[in-house]
């Protein structure tokens, strides 16, 4: 399992944000070790910063990966973990909304054959609550990172 840190950047450098076509690209630089190509849903800001806080995944192994930072004048997350955050935190339960609103117009039909509905209306259930876990999850990790900085 890997594991998150949180830990003092001595440097952090954002550059070259590029839109894509479902998702924003952009390459970070930080205490002489580079990343290239980290995808965000959310637009990212391309600055340079000392001092920041930052969640680093397996922060102590020979490649760590940027998730998440502090920027300076600013009291919330940025990055790829917030992003995802949000973006499963919206997407989870619109899956599941719409898995009940497939199943309600499908039960209306008069259809012989239920076994393919019902196993498409789980994986729409398992995915959307696979979603909605994982936003809660990483938002909780996020708030005790958080509070403890």
């Amino acid at each position: 399992m890997t594991s998150v840190t949180v830990v003092t950047l001595k440097h952090l450098r954002i550059f070259d944000v590029a839109p894509g076509s479902k998702h924003w690209s952009f390459s970070a630089e930080f205490d002489d070790r580079r990343e290239y190509a980290i995808f965000s849903p959310a637009k990212m800001e391309a600055g340079e910063w000392s001092n920041v806080r930052a969640l680093l995944k397996d922060a102590d192994g020979s490649m760590p990966s940027l998730l998440a930072w502090i920027e300076p004048g600013t009291n919330s997350w940025v990055g790829t973990w917030p992003a995802t955050v949000r973006h499963d935190a919206v997407l989870g339960p619109m899956i599941v909304v719409f898995g009940f609103f497939f199943m309600l117009a499908l039960s209306n039909g008069g259809h012989d054959v239920w076994w393919p509905y019902w196993l498409l209306f789980w994986t729409l259930m398992l995915s959307g609550g696979t979603k909605i876990f994982s936003a809660a999850r990483k938002s909780m990790i996020l708030n005790k990172l958080m509070k403890e900085s």
